[in-house]
């Protein structure tokens, strides 16, 4: 039997019936106010290190992601962080990060500033990335001959992966020289859930209920550059953070 032959025209036409529908669909989730899931071309992504280091030798990091889009969006988990080696190759541990049910991030986001500074009203997801025993006490590190520095970090969100370079503006005791998060044998770890926050006289506010969040969590996370209450942070509570990925 004869196959039918489709012409190029006809793919064509088919090709922008579905562009079309598409279209059509998207167009009809905004006018009835509902906000469509995050995806990953759509996301920003930031990373600075913490002044602040916990006790024990804990080293505290900061991933923020944004969204870039005209339209708002809600981001799904989990997210995972992973450190990559100079051939792209994960020379660490993941953290692994759950997300709240109405994780809302703002549209036309830009995130933050080279100072850590964030528009207004501008809401956004942080994810605290904790290397345990990377500190030093006095001039011996913790982590003899054992500290892993990955250039990057891939975080996978939305569907896709993106990737940002581990180095900030940040200078602190337990950080690298250029502001990044370094792990003792790879071991990375993270405080989950990450936190929806929102600009407010150019630094975050945390829009989680006071209740949701344990009170070392919330501690560990004001000693983020782009937080209000910066280097006020008890060493004491960012170390109890620490200690339950250790």
């Amino acid at each position: 039997m004869r196959q039918p032959v489709i012409s190029f025209a006809t793919m064509a036409a088919l090709s922008a019936l579905i562009t079309g529908c598409a279209a059509i669909q998207s167009a009809g989730a905004a006018a009835s106010g509902r906000t469509a899931a995050c995806t990953a071309s759509e996301l920003g992504v930031a990373f600075a290190g913490a002044s602040q280091p916990g006790t024990g030798g804990t080293a505290l990091a900061f991933v923020r992601l944004w969204d870039k889009s005209p339209q708002a969006c809600l981001l799904s988990g989990p997210v995972t962080v992973v450190g990559l080696g100079r051939h792209g190759r994960p020379v660490t541990t993941t953290a692994r990060f759950s997300v709240p049910p109405g994780s809302r991030l703002s549209a036309d986001g830009t995130g933050p500033s080279r100072r850590g500074l964030t528009p207004g009203g501008e809401a956004s997801a942080s994810m605290l990335l904790i290397g345990t025993g990377t500190g030093r006490h006095g001039s011996t590190s913790s982590c003899p001959g054992h500290r892993v520095d990955p250039p990057s970090w891939r975080v996978d969100a939305a569907g896709g992966a993106l990737t940002v370079r581990n180095e900030s503006h940040v200078a602190g005791p337990a950080l690298t020289a250029d502001g990044g998060l370094t792990t003792c044998r790879g071991r990375l770890g993270g405080q989950s859930p990450l936190s929806v926050s929102r600009g407010q006289g150019g630094c975050l506010v945390d829009l989680r209920r006071r209740g949701s969040a344990s009170h070392h969590s919330q501690a560990a996370y004001r000693a983020a550059p782009w937080a209000c209450a910066l280097g006020t942070a008890p060493r004491a509570a960012m170390s109890a953070a620490a200690a339950k990925v250790a």
